[in-house]
């Protein structure tokens, strides 16, 4: 675990799919109003050690690794109520531990988060995926993608604290470098796809919804001034329990734009675009 700054409430940061703590690095040092900022190597990840021998290769879902995150935040006394602050599966596990601690959470940041059945519609599915494997293969986490995704489909936030979802840019998805490996998909059905998961998240939380400009999936890295506004303004809104308040002006010069999350209305629907 990495913190600094000691402000509440503290700022807990989760990371994607086989990332430790210092992929937060530039947003954690944009940040300077001295708030408790909190980051972690998940096991198998980093400078933490393996699963107990117990759990290793034994697939688990999402909220699982909620747990293992609230059980470290008790360890170390971290008080709550916390911002929570995930990118990718890391959103997926934030989404997870407030459905089922939302007295916990104070304002929730979704950073590019997984859309939850996606890896189930390739071919051949993946329907888990290892944690560690890029590093220390079999000593962490193994995710399971189909109780994850059955889990998210299955669940519904209680409360809705201050969120924003930021999406990575329109379009990154057609730079992929392997697009086989979304099959049957067309990158244009997965970039499709991938909008309309993060436009989900945000109604699910009934958030707001931010849109990267240029950044890719690492939103965080790419467009870290941006991810540094987006949790300036949602913190500040938990403090009253209000809508975060994201100007346009401000999210334009560092790389982002609101986008409406409403659903079209029944009149609105037929209507032709001009």
């Amino acid at each position: 675990m990495y913190q600094s700054g000691s402000g509440s409430p503290p700022v807990i940061f989760v990371s994607g799919l086989g990332d430790g703590a210092e992929v937060w690095q530039a947003v954690t040092s944009g940040l300077t109003d001295g708030r408790r900022l909190v980051a972690y190597d998940r096991a198998g990840i980093g400078n933490s050690g393996q699963l107990n021998p117990a759990d290793l290769r034994s697939p688990q879902p999402a909220s699982w690794a909620a747990s293992q995150l609230r059980a470290l935040l008790d360890e170390l006394r971290i008080e709550p109520p916390f911002i929570l602050v995930g990118h990718s599966v890391g959103g997926q596990i934030a989404d997870a531990f407030s459905i089922r601690w939302p007295t916990l959470v104070a304002g929730l940041v979704l950073v590019d988060a997984v859309d939850p059945t996606l890896n189930l519609q390739i071919e051949p599915p993946r329907q888990f995926l290892d944690d560690a494997i890029s590093i220390r293969p079999g000593q962490g986490w193994i995710w399971d993608v189909a109780a994850s995704a059955e889990e998210y489909a299955s669940s519904a936030p209680t409360f809705c604290p201050p969120t924003t979802v930021v999406s990575s840019a329109i379009w990154r998805w057609f730079e992929a470098e392997q697009p086989a490996l979304y099959a049957p998909l067309s990158l244009s059905e997965v970039d499709q796809r991938w909008q309309l998961a993060q436009l989900n998240h945000a109604r699910r939380w009934q958030g707001q919804l931010v849109v990267a400009h240029e950044a890719g999936h690492r939103v965080h890295q790419d467009a870290p001034e941006l991810i540094c506004e987006v949790i300036t303004a949602t913190t500040s809104a938990a403090a009253t329990g209000s809508t975060p308040n994201l100007d346009s002006q401000r999210l334009r010069r560092v790389g982002g734009s609101l986008r409406p999350t409403s659903a079209p209305s029944a009149a609105g629907q037929g209507a032709s675009a001009t």
